[in-house]
């Protein structure tokens, strides 16, 4: 039996610094949909379609032309957003 465990995270102004290792991007639905299916198979392109529809955009880095990591914001009113779907390559 498999057993998910999840971490949680408080995001303060004073820890929340970004790292700058890695180039990140906003992901574009038709420019990089192709990159997402190869990592992300499960994801068809109406579920992508429904996610942008949604009011959730994806960051992903990518390198050589393969998304190595994939995230998303759902912004869910002017003020508040939440981070989800958060994915990396083994």
């Amino acid at each position: 039996m498999s057993h998910n465990q999840y971490i949680a995270y408080e995001c303060t102004p004073m820890r929340f610094q970004p790292l700058q290792r890695h180039p990140v991007r906003w992901l574009e639905w038709e420019q990089d949909y192709p990159v997402v299916q190869d990592f992300w198979p499960e994801q068809t392109p109406a579920g992508w379609l429904e996610a942008t529809e949604e009011a959730f955009q994806y960051c992903g880095v990518v390198e050589h032309s393969q998304l190595q990591a994939i995230a998303a914001v759902w912004r869910y009113s002017e003020d508040a957003c939440e981070v989800a779907s958060v994915y990396t390559r083994l």
